[in-house]
């Protein structure tokens, strides 16, 4: 009898050490599920399969009531938008972002669409234009 609960101690123990090393892998501290959802779209960025999959992070991450998982998911969609001569897409990507980063009060995320559309804009030999989206310092949000 002893055995057997040395052994299942040692069962418990090695499953609670698996579960404490997948959250650790998880470096935006977001659910687990999203976060799963996350590392695929973001595998994905620029094919087809990623716009299902960004759905599918947005649903998850309203789902477990993960504020800033929604906001990853609006980042995606923009740096996926960037990865197509779109720019359209691309500004109402970058909008939305900043939306969804001002409503759930992840400001860092905020800043980052500036980058992405400014950096679209040098890679496109569009300077000047690329300049327009960089953060001014005066800025009040």
């Amino acid at each position: 009898m002893k055995r057997f609960i040395g052994v299942l101690s040692v069962l418990a123990l090695l499953f609670l050490m698996e579960v404490q090393l997948g959250a650790q892998n998880n470096q935006y501290k977001i659910d687990d599920s999203c976060y799963a959802i996350y590392r695929q779209a973001d595998s994905l960025l620029g094919k087809p399969e990623a716009d299902e999959l960004i759905e599918r992070l947005e649903k998850q991450s309203r789902d477990a009531g993960d504020d800033k998982a929604y906001t990853l998911a609006a980042v995606l969609r923009l740096r996926h938008a960037t990865r197509f001569d779109e720019e359209d897409l691309i500004l109402d990507c970058f909008e939305k972002a900043k939306q969804v980063a001002l409503e759930t009060g992840y400001l860092q995320y905020y800043f980052y669409p500036y980058q992405l559309v400014g950096t679209f804009y040098f890679n496109k030999g569009q300077t000047p234009r690329g300049l327009d989206y960089q953060v001014p310092l005066y800025q009040k949000i």
